[in-house]
């Protein structure tokens, strides 16, 4: 694919470069014919779908794919509140971590201005310290047997970003709002996509818990524009792009998320997808399995300062 792509823009840099030049109008002339030929084609399937195309261009027409979310519950609320988010008060969790086909052990717990954060697995062990100050958190790796402590980084944000970029959203704990994949629709994009996207939203009791399962399907049909088709013609090449997007004709992907009630964090987390290229997406996603949430944790079960911990560099 990234051959194809490569031949298709030398081409057209070889076009761009005629025409500066003041050189063959004819072909100057065929790229303009087939410009407005895909222009007059796409205002002429808009029509027939009573839609303003300049709208579609902004994806602002309701059957363009565009999400558009429902009237939050209070569990999302919960999920959603960066001022307040679950993650600010003590708490103790122990979870799986599923991603890429491997398994990884949790625990984070958090007591005061620290944050203790263990992970482990057949490959070995890493634990760390985020210690909360007024105006920066230090993110220290810490050896509990060996009581040392090395500082890894120096951080300005605010917590909320913090925990989410160095933890959170590493193990998909945290609630996100949905994310658009939808494909660029302009006159230059090599693929077009028409996207569906449904949400359902309903109680369900997981582990213990007491959670809002919420279950997002996306479902997308893609093909090779017409303005790639238009060039495939203009030139004479046949870059054969259609057998090329055999794997990604038809994607669907089905993100399940349980969110806790009472707190708003993400317990458990399970996608599904038909489609090859669908399938590589699904390995890349965060899939936690808690087993243990508690908002009133031993504080002796992890240090809650570096008192006695040699500091290195």
């Amino acid at each position: 694919m990234k051959k194809k792509f490569y031949i298709l823009m030398c081409l057209a840099s070889l076009v761009l470069m005629v025409t500066a030049c003041g050189g063959k109008e004819k072909i100057k002339e065929k790229l303009r014919a087939a410009t407005e030929a895909v222009k007059e084609r796409k205002e002429a399937a808009a029509s027939e779908k009573g839609s303003d195309p300049e709208m579609d261009k902004q994806g602002d027409r309701p059957d363009s794919g565009a999400f558009v979310d429902p009237s939050l519950t209070p569990a999302q609320r919960k999920a959603l509140d960066k001022e307040n988010p679950w993650f600010a008060r003590d708490f103790r969790m122990e979870m799986k971590s599923q991603q890429m086909g491997g398994t990884m052990n949790v625990v984070i717990q958090k007591a005061g201005n620290v944050v203790y954060y263990h992970f482990w697995n057949n490959g070995g062990d890493v634990e760390a310290l985020l210690v909360i100050g007024e105006e920066e958190i230090k993110n220290y790796r810490i050896s509990t047997k060996g009581k040392v402590a090395q500082l890894q980084q120096t951080l300005k944000q605010d917590y909320y970003t913090v925990f989410s970029n160095t933890i959170g959203d590493v193990h998909g704990i945290i609630y996100k709002e949905d994310e658009d994949r939808e494909q660029n629709q302009s006159e230059t994009a090599m693929i077009e996509s028409e996207v569906q996207k449904s949400i359902d939203v309903n109680d369900e009791r997981w582990n213990g818990f007491d959670c809002e399962k919420i279950t997002r399907t996306t479902v997308m049909n893609n093909r090779v524009s017409e303005g790639v088709k238009a060039l495939e013609g203009l030139f004479g090449f046949n870059l054969d792009l259609e057998n090329s997007m055999k794997s990604m004709e038809h994607m669907e992907i089905t993100d399940n998320i349980w969110i806790e009630k009472n707190s708003g964090a993400v317990v458990r987390r399970e996608t599904q997808s038909v489609g090859a290229m669908a399938q590589s997406m699904m390995n890349m996603a965060k899939q936690p399995s808690v087993s243990l949430l508690t908002f009133s944790p031993d504080p002796s079960l992890i240090p809650t300062s570096l008192e006695g911990y040699k500091l290195v560099k």
